[in-house]
């Protein structure tokens, strides 16, 4: 794996913020694995989503990981295995231990580069996984210590995919909460609730939910992490795609909004909260509905590592790969996502290829997934099948990825008709 951050054509993709999405490496990864190396179920994609937004605050580590699980035919078919056998989700985890313990860190899902952190699981009093932890009488290298971690490795199995099935049942739960909010056609007379304040509340409680799931380790900021992740596959309603908050103290946008009006004396996360909401209001009014809550929340967050003077050599990263190099592609170059509401009822996630960026002969995007009232649309050319009763993905539901989906991963030359 390589990764790009001098390259002047590089920086056109991150000044262009209507063609970049934060989460864009993950998303990609996962699309290649299901396209091009096996078939995934919705507890697989779960597991996915769950250790990127969870475990890490940022995009380095996972990538690389699923990196070094496709470099060879080899560890491709070893990867196959242990999905199959221990599930996503816990593959991803002993990979972090297994690279947290070569290079001698406390902390599994700490990252050498990139300024992505993880949540401190595994330091003294935090657990690994859920409840698993390690006692601090256990020492390193000590046989003591190699049998207690042959019982944790036994244990994550059952424990990651209970994880896995309660953040499908929150998402599930979550889809029928939203669309309980929406008045059935018999009732289209009677007194309106106020959808926005209703919609905010069941978010807030959603991300609750998803700490309280995840264990000791997870705070506001990587729930709003995984809610974010778990819309771009389709997990989320499309009402709540675009939601983001920064309603809490640790948030980088409340941080900066409270040094912007530091004149006005203390600022309590609500009122920040009120003025995210009334910017946001106002930048939709001039730029559309394309630049999205989640977006201004990032780059509020951006502006506040700047103001507070937190400039750092770190920054995050556009991933090339070898697995993915061909003569079309000869960098193995990722491609680029964002979430676009289209109309009050339709959310759509495009895909743009850099080189599409750089040459306006080429066709700039294609949408990869629209999301209505009821879900992931039949015509996306990523879906779900096996979707059961009532609205959201079951833990049964399987990933569907068309064919002309996987031409776009690594042909980029479609000409604009």
């Amino acid at each position: 794996m390589h990764w790009f951050k001098t390259l002047d054509q590089i920086s056109l993709f991150f000044t262009n913020i209507f063609f970049q999405s934060y989460w864009s490496a993950v998303i990609d990864n996962l699309h290649f694995i299901g396209a091009r190396i096996m078939d995934l179920d919705a507890i697989m994609v779960m597991g996915y989503i769950a250790f990127c937004s969870l475990e890490v605050n940022g995009t380095f580590l996972s990538c690389g990981i699923v990196d070094k699980c496709l470099a060879t035919t080899e560890s491709i078919n070893e990867f196959k295995r242990s999905v199959t056998r221990h599930g996503m989700y816990n593959t991803l985890v002993r990979h972090a231990m297994a690279i947290a313990k070569l290079k001698g860190l406390q902390v599994y899902t700490a990252s050498e580069k990139g300024r992505h952190l993880g949540n401190n699981r595994g330091c003294a009093g935090i657990p690994i996984v859920g409840k698993i932890s390690v006692p601090d009488s256990i020492r390193q290298g000590t046989q003591e210590e190699k049998v207690f971690h042959k019982k944790v490795f036994e244990a994550l199995d059952g424990e990651c995919a209970l994880i896995e099935k309660e953040l499908i049942g929150a998402c599930k739960d979550l889809c029928k909460r939203v669309q309980d909010l929406v008045p059935k056609p018999k009732e289209r007379n009677s007194v309106p609730s106020n959808g926005d304040d209703d919609l905010s509340l069941l978010a807030k409680t959603f991300l609750k939910q998803v700490e309280l799931i995840s264990g000791k380790g997870v705070g506001p900021t990587f729930a709003l992490n995984f809610l974010q992740v778990a819309s771009m596959f389709g997990f989320i309603p499309q009402r709540m795609m675009t939601w983001s908050t920064i309603q809490h103290k640790a948030s980088g946008g409340y941080k900066f909004v409270k040094e912007l009006y530091k004149a006005e004396g203390s600022m309590t996360t609500s009122k920040a909260n009120e003025y995210f909401c009334e910017s946001i209001d106002i930048i939709q009014q001039i730029y559309g509905d394309c630049v999205t809550p989640y977006l201004i929340e990032n780059l509020l967050c951006e502006l506040w590592r700047k103001r507070g003077e937190k400039v750092t050599a770190k920054r995050d990263c556009f991933f090339g790969y070898k697995f993915r190099e061909s003569s079309l592609n000869p960098s193995g170059c990722q491609n680029l996502y964002r979430v676009v509401r289209c109309t009050p009822n339709t959310v759509h996630l495009e895909m743009c290829t850099p080189q599409k960026l750089l040459n306006k002969k080429l066709k700039k995007k294609v949408t990869v997934m629209e999301v209505g009232k009821s879900g992931v649309t039949a015509n996306s050319l990523i879906g779900w099948d096996n979707l059961g009763v009532g609205p959201g993905v079951r833990n049964q539901s399987k990933l569907v990825i068309h064919s002309d989906l996987d031409s776009y991963l690594d042909k980029p030359n479609h000409i604009e008709e």
